[in-house]
């Protein structure tokens, strides 16, 4: 992770839920401020009065939801990176905010470090999704059937299939290095072809491709 500090933004109608993110996230060494927010017009207040790096934000919450807010920053800040917590490991709610292109999506009773680890990940320039809904969204693509290409190997170059296999294990970029034995400036060019000759608009989109054309299957996801 970067040295640079970063601000977070906690955005969650539930008092008790908000001190205890706080409590986690300022023992991260990137943080510098923490904001809060109890529903989407007060986050958009903050980020609009307060340099923003990262929200974490809930889905229910009164007067503007977590998918309209999530719609707005996307739309008028796009480099805040967001990571939406809530209780639903529902495919189709998912879905949509992929779609809207949040970087993150943790249910709420997961573990300490699965969190931390999703934090983390995300202020990496990855994405990171729990594994209860991971399971949930890959059996679901799975059984719809999705349309695929005719030779989706055809496009991708060998070397670029395996960095693809790695990624939907959540490696990062170092980790891959590692294991492959080549720079992380390689890495990041390669994932960069695959996003480039995919379609895809990030990690996630990815993984999608990768399902939708029988590269892996669920029990391939960490």
């Amino acid at each position: 992770m970067s040295e640079q500090k970063i601000n977070i933004l906690i955005c969650d109608d539930h008092t008790i839920f908000r001190t205890g993110m706080k409590n986690i996230v300022r023992k991260l060494p990137v943080t510098d401020h923490i904001y809060e927010a109890s529903n989407g017009n007060e986050a958009i207040a903050v980020a609009e009065t307060n340099k923003v790096d990262l929200i974490l934000l809930d889905i229910e919450m009164p007067y503007l939801n977590g998918v309209d807010t999530a719609k707005y920053f996307k739309k008028n800040h796009p480099e805040i990176r967001i990571i939406m917590i809530s209780f639903h490991n529902d495919k189709e709610l998912f879905l949509q905010l992929y779609k809207i292109g949040v970087e993150g999506y943790l249910v709420k009773n997961t573990s300490l470090e699965d969190l931390k680890r999703g934090i983390v990940h995300v202020l990496e320039g990855n994405q990171f999704f729990s594994a209860e809904l991971g399971a949930t969204v890959i059996h679901g693509l799975i059984n719809e059937k999705l349309q695929t290409p005719k030779d989706p190997l055809e496009l991708l170059s060998e070397r670029e299939v395996e960095i693809l296999l790695l990624i939907c294990q959540q490696l990062t970029t170092d980790e891959i290095a590692a294991q492959l034995f080549i720079s992380p400036l390689t890495v990041k060019r390669h994932r960069q072809n695959l996003l480039d000759k995919t379609n895809s608009k990030n990690i996630v989109g990815l993984i999608l491709y990768a399902i939708r054309n029988d590269l892996l299957d669920a029990a391939t996801i960490k």
